[in-house]
């Protein structure tokens, strides 16, 4: 079975913490993407138990953040918070699954100059048929259209400032480069976003199974000189 889309939510508000809660369709084992921004230069701080990615946080019009984890007894909710009262916070959370335990491959994230064109720089899968996240943040109330063949699975204003959220994803069929991935608003603004690659995870044998082999005498080779 190939890594699949289950489920998203978000949430939006002002102040210095925003709690998001995690959809009941969540199940232990699913990748969970973790998308934060806020309409100010704050620092923001994810909660506890999930991996932040490399290249968070950014900062350009709008402060940016992204961490993943595998679902595992998961609570109600998660709260983010930021070091500064703001005027506009918001988050997604994003759900995959597969038959198989998943992982991060690759990952990238960048900002964006003012333009009605958001461009995520390329990345790599290291196999076939490996899940591509986008996530964008605008510094304006806009609306996003999905880089071509993305299927768009969140898109929201926040409730107060000025900021909008997308998160889209597509399987790549391949492995190699994705391309770079161009989301387009209505309203032309700066921003930053976060484009990763999830695979399923990668299990080393054990020498046990790697090495042994289980033969009846009856199966047995009959060599003959």
């Amino acid at each position: 079975m190939a890594i699949a889309y289950r489920t998203a939510t978000y949430n939006t508000s002002s102040g210095t913490s925003l709690s998001i809660n995690v959809p009941a369709a969540v199940q232990d084992g699913d990748f969970l993407v973790l998308f934060a921004a806020a309409d100010s230069a704050t620092s923001i701080t994810l909660p506890a138990g999930w991996t932040q990615l490399p290249s968070s946080p950014l900062n350009q019009g709008v402060r940016a953040a992204c961490a993943y984890r595998i679902a595992s007894s998961e609570p109600a909710s998660y709260s983010i918070t930021f070091s500064g009262s703001v005027s506009g916070i918001g988050a997604a959370l994003v759900a995959y699954y597969d038959t198989v335990p998943l992982e991060l491959d690759s990952s990238g994230g960048n900002t964006f100059a003012t333009s009605t064109t958001h461009t995520l720089t390329g990345i790599s899968a290291s196999g076939a048929n490996e899940m591509l996240v986008c996530c964008f943040a605008s510094d304006a109330t806009t609306t996003y259209t999905p880089p071509s063949g993305m299927t768009g699975r969140l898109g929201f204003q926040f409730a107060a400032g000025s900021a909008t959220a997308m998160v889209c994803d597509v399987i790549q069929a391949s492995a190699g480069a994705s391309g770079n991935k161009s989301a387009t608003t209505t309203v032309a603004d700066d921003g930053a976003g976060f484009i990763l690659f999830i695979r399923p995870a990668i299990v080393p044998l054990s020498d046990s199974q790697s090495l042994a082999t289980d033969v009846s005498e009856g199966e047995a080779l009959d060599l003959q000189v």
